[in-house]
């Protein structure tokens, strides 16, 4: 009857280390299903099959001498560089899986014709590893330390060193070890290795990430910049209407004519001031309505030279653009129609304007004034002038209500939703 000893041990916690390490590698596969991590499992999974294979022959007859040993200890190794490789080279699946078959069959031709050099196989595998590892370094002019981090370094540096020795001392001392030496130097070496990879795999991941978020960071300052351009170019074609209608304004001789040159100028003004405002802020999402009306009634003041005086009070609200136009339309319509018909013949009078945002992110905008009031009706919907209609419409765009008041003077309401910051 069979009694497990040192050398059942030996080769049980070797396979377990080795089957371990491709557990790790096929979670990180089915996470990240990327071919690197599928060639190390693979890598783990034959190189565990050596000492499985040894352990069932022992089990059975008590030899722990198998064809197969060097064979797996050779193609998990070769599968192990080639994972670190696939960190940097790009390969198809076609020449990968190509150069794989021809090496499996090649190699295992080379074993079947001559079984005798099957155990100095996986000796001679660590050396081609040295051997690729440093030509690879020398053409990359740089270690790992360039795509992982000072860890995976140092890691790499003692695998390297101690898989040296551990290949030398194996090919001169190899019969003359004991077994547990050779266990010892064996183990150390897989432990060595799969650490290596586990630092190597997450700093290079944090590397790679870093690098990421620098390539989004400066994309984003890349498109801020071109959109606060669009702004300016905006800003500066409506500027050149304005300026053709001011030159048209100076050719007329109806004063009727005049006075709608003027509102249509005034609309215009009214949408060039968000791209104005927009290109001047850091932030080009959002603009503070209190600064948009307050530079706004100073514009229609400036282009109408009313003696009309305003008060805000108007709380920290920020709107988005596709809200601020429509909504600075809505006012300088009300205003504008306000300086007309409430206080003609520039009679001094004062118009107050008051912003709120309730609970549930509604706008409360009140434009209320203390003079004769609108000759036209009350109700936009039904009037007949074209300015209110377009109030009207405008409040339907941003998804609001309107309500006109009329009590020692006209007072609008206007109630519109907005999104939370």
């Amino acid at each position: 009857m069979f009694k497990p000893d040192d050398i059942y041990i030996i080769l049980l916690v070797l396979t377990t280390l080795r089957v371990f390490s491709a557990l790790i590698f096929a979670e990180l596969f089915f996470h990240f299903r990327k071919a690197r991590y599928a060639t190390i499992f693979f890598g783990w999974l034959i190189y565990a099959a050596g000492p499985f294979l040894a352990l069932r022959g022992y089990i059975v007859d008590g030899s722990i001498k198998h064809p197969l040993f060097g064979y797996c200890a050779a193609v998990g190794t070769f599968l192990l560089l080639f994972g670190l490789i696939l960190y940097h080279v790009k390969i198809s699946t076609r020449w990968f899986v190509l150069f794989l078959v021809l090496f499996l069959f090649s190699l295992g031709l080379l074993i079947l014709c001559f079984p005798q050099i099957s155990g100095y196989i996986s000796v001679y595998t660590q050396f081609m590893t040295l051997l690729i590892v440093f030509v690879f370094v020398i053409f990359k002019r740089k270690w790992f330390i360039f795509f992982g981090g000072i860890k995976s370094y140092i890691w790499l540096t003692l695998y390297l060193l101690y898989s040296l020795g551990h290949a030398f001392s194996f090919y001169y001392y190899q019969s003359d070890l004991p077994l547990s030496i050779r266990f010892f130097l064996t183990f150390t070496n897989n432990l060595l290795l799969l650490v290596f990879l586990l630092y190597f795999d997450r700093e290079r991941s944090v590397k790679m990430l870093v690098l990421s978020e620098k390539r989004v960071q400066s994309s984003l300052k890349e498109k801020e910049v071109l959109l606060k351009e669009l702004h300016h170019r905006v800003k500066n074609n409506l500027a050149v209407i304005t300026s053709l209608i001011d030159l048209q304004t100076s050719l007329m001789e109806s004063d009727t004519h005049k006075e709608e040159l003027l509102t249509i100028k005034n609309r215009i003004n009214a949408m060039s001031l968000v791209h104005e405002l927009l290109h001047k802020k850091k932030d080009i999402s959002r603009i503070h309505l209190s600064e948009y009306i307050e530079n706004l009634t100073e514009r229609i003041l400036n282009t109408r030279n009313s003696k009309t005086h305003f008060s805000h009070d108007i709380e920290q609200i920020q709107l988005q653009p596709e809200k601020l136009i429509p909504c600075g339309l809505i006012i300088n319509e009300l205003i504008t129609n306000t300086l007309k018909h409430a206080f003609p013949n520039d009679k001094e009078g004062e118009i107050s304007i008051k912003a709120l945002k309730d609970s549930k992110n509604n706008i409360h905008l009140s434009i209320r004034d203390n003079g004769s009031g609108l000759p036209e009706l009350a109700d936009s919907e039904t009037s007949r002038g074209l300015g209110l209609k377009l109030v009207h419409n405008l409040v339907l765009q941003i998804h609001g209500s309107i309500e006109i008041k009329s009590s020692q003077g006209t007072e609008f309401v206007i109630v519109f939703p907005v999104k939370d910051e």
